[in-house]
């Protein structure tokens, strides 16, 4: 019985360290992606900035020991939030609300 409780304990702890990582993972790969997708005004601009902001998140967070490098990742996510947020909230958007109604099509 003892050996099945170490075993089940380790398991959990594995499943929550693969969850851990996923979402750190996930969280990283998405603050990229609106980086690489937001309106900034040149694409290479963009990808530099997007690449930059990716190998700094992944040392900072999985590599370095210090506390102060994980904190200076957690504000520029909070950052790259914050403006996703504010740029969407503004109605930047392309969508066209007036377009694609099955009225118009009828006629």
């Amino acid at each position: 019985m003892n050996s099945l409780r170490k075993f089940l304990s380790r398991s959990f702890g594995w499943l929550i360290a693969v969850i851990w990582f996923l979402c750190r993972a996930a969280l990283v790969t998405w603050a990229t992606l609106a980086i690489y997708y937001s309106n900034l005004p040149w694409a290479v601009m963009r990808l530099a900035l997007a690449a930059a902001f990716a190998a700094f998140t992944i040392w900072a967070v999985w590599f370095s020991r210090q506390r102060r490098m994980s904190a200076i990742a957690i504000v520029l996510f909070l950052g790259v939030a914050l403006s996703f947020i504010l740029s969407s909230a503004y109605g930047q958007s392309i969508w066209n609300g007036g377009a694609g109604n099955w009225s118009d099509a009828a006629n």
